[in-house]
């Protein structure tokens, strides 16, 4: 990277930190993960050491705020939208659902290893783990996107009081041209929307380092940076 381009890196990182809007967010124990997640959101950053990992740019969308499914959809619509992708995704036969993930870990080892590298880079050794231990209960939901009855695409979401976190989103190499993730994603948020889920918020990590493709992939589905004060609590109620 050149200096000029890390300048640039530098000044989008400040505008991220200074400029997003502040919320404060309560996460609950009755999610086991919660108090895992709520120390690695807030541990010092990797990188960046003056700031907190996960606190500053958060990719936050509020689903609370829709009040049905055609709400959200009509927010992320128009010309190369996210719910124009997802329309091209139903049309070509893509197919939504909820998953089991341990009935479909071979599908889901494929496409966790069909592209060495996601976002420029190099795919964690978590997925190539085709026994990797995914949480079944309340709290966490898996859905698919399939084609032909063959799974291509797949995300899972935990619920932590008011916020439900994109744990994992992929799609296998081969298909994300037809728009899967849109689809995939803009069906997963309606899904939220019609359960009536408790989260106020989905969480999509944070928009630091992101590529110009990822960014743009979130700012496309409706989510928008903030700087987030994390609290765990016992409820949320």
């Amino acid at each position: 990277m050149s200096l000029k381009e890390r300048l640039e890196k530098i000044k989008e990182i400040l505008v991220l930190i200074f400029k997003s809007p502040g919320i404060e967010i309560n996460l609950s124990h009755e999610n086991p993960l919660s108090e895992k997640y709520y120390k690695y959101f807030t541990r010092p950053h990797d990188s960046i050491k003056v700031i907190k990992n996960k606190v500053h740019g958060m990719a936050l969308l509020e689903v609370a705020k829709f009040h049905s499914p055609d709400d959200y959809i009509n927010s992320v619509n128009g010309k190369n939208s996210a719910a124009y992708y997802t329309r091209k995704a139903e049309r070509m036969g893509y197919r939504f659902g909820e998953i089991d993930p341990y009935k479909l870990k071979e599908e889901i080892f494929e496409i966790n290893t069909s592209a060495p590298e996601r976002q420029n880079r190099k795919m964690s050794e978590s997925y190539y783990n085709k026994d990797y231990n995914y949480p079944v209960d309340e709290f966490n939901s898996y859905y698919g996107v399939f084609k032909n009855e063959k799974l291509v695409a797949y995300i899972w979401l935990s619920r932590m009081g008011e916020v439900t976190v994109v744990m994992r989103i992929l799609g296998h190499n081969n298909f994300l041209k037809d728009g899967i993730m849109y689809f995939l994603s803009v069906n997963a948020v309606t899904a939220l929307i019609t359960k009536g889920e408790k989260g106020k918020f989905l969480l999509y990590d944070s928009f630091l380092g992101n590529t110009k493709g990822l960014e743009l992939f979130k700012k496309r589905l409706g989510f928008s940076p903030f700087h987030v004060k994390w609290r765990l609590k016992e409820t949320t109620a």
